[in-house]
Parts: C-alpha cells; sequence; structure tokens
C-alpha cells in the first residue's frame, strides 16, 4: 500500500507518552515500512515535529531525544511528495485550507498543503497501490473527506483514488 501520512502519525510513532501512540505503533506494525511505501511533505513534516517535541515535553533532554531518534527512523523511510509547482497547486491548496479553516481554527495550512500535494501526488503518479491518507486529525480531515475528495475533481479534472482515513480506524 503507498501510504501518505501526517505530522500525528509520525509524532505519535515516535513518541509514547502522546495519546496516538499506541494507535501509530499499531498501524506501522500493520503497515510495515519494509512491504508498504511511505510518503509524507517532508519539510512541512520536520517543521511540525521540531515545534511539537518541545510543545509536549516541557523540554525534556530525554524525551526530546528519543522523539528525534524515532522521528530519525520514520523520516528515512518516508519519500518526500512536494507538488508546489503542478498548476493546480495553489487553487487547490486555498479551497482545501478554507473548507479546513471553516471549523474555526485558522491554523490548518500545513493540513492543507499535506492534502493538496496528497491528492496530486495520488492523480498523477499512476503507479500507486491503493493509495491512503492517514491522520489523527477526525474533525478538520477525516470527517471532511467527502468535501476534499469533491475539491480535488474539481481543481484536478479527475476523481483522485486517495482514501482518507483516520489512524485509529485503521491501526486496529
Amino acid at each position: 500500500m503507498d501510504i501518505f501520512v501526517d505530522t500525528g502519525v509520525v509524532f505519535g510513532w515516535s513518541y509514547d507518552e502522546d495519546k496516538f501512540h499506541s494507535n501509530a505503533i499499531s498501524f506501522v506494525r500493520r503497515f510495515p515500512f519494509k512491504s508498504n511505501a511511505y510518503y509524507s511533505t517532508k519539510n512541512i513534516l520536520g517543521i511540525e515535529i521540531n515545534k511539537l517535541k518541545y510543545e509536549r515535553t516541557n523540554g525534556i533532554t530525554r524525551r526530546i531525544r528519543k522523539i528525534i531518534q524515532f522521528f530519525q527512523i520514520f523520516y528515512n523511510e518516508i519519500k518526500d511528495v512536494s507538488c508546489h509547482n503542478h498548476a493546480a497547486y495553489r487553487h487547490l491548496r486555498y479551497l482545501i485550507y478554507r473548507l479546513l479553516i471553516r471549523g474555526g481554527n485558522p491554523k490548518k495550512d500545513h493540513d492543507a498543503i499535506y492534502l493538496t500535494n496528497a491528492l496530486i501526488w495520488d492523480v498523477f503518479t499512476k503507479k500507486l497501490i491503493m493509495p491512503h491518507f492517514i491522520t489523527t486529525d477526525k474533525t478538520d480531515i477525516y470527517e471532511k473527506k467527502e468535501d476534499i475528495s469533491v475539491i480535488g475533481i474539481a481543481c484536478l479534472n479527475c476523481k483522485p483514488r486517495l482514501t482518507i482515513e483516520y489512524l485509529r480506524n485503521v491501526a486496529k
């Protein structure tokens, strides 16, 4: 399977005190690196993990080192997807961002970037096997997956095969 992950999945796998840790561990065990391909937008992933490691550890050096160590393992397995040069990128990203901020949270730019890259990656990479976007964001992404797909169809002029899944639903 071809798996596009957001920050929550990687952070949960990297930090055992995070509430998504057990789900992320179960997911990666169920879909191991060796038999599945993992993708993400690596520059955004690095920025967000850097921010989270300090926010969630209260600066405890031992915990930060552990997060960095586990993050590097996952990061090395991920293939980078950055489609910012695609003709539809800016408009697609804008529409997804507008959809995501309807819930009132203006800090959804990174999620919009992930989703935009994932949709373009899916539509224009024909060799993908069962492409999935796995997220820990139930409310803003998973519950809006149909709307995200409609936006993808409108901007890319074809139906994405990408399945958006909530981590807890596929970790079992």
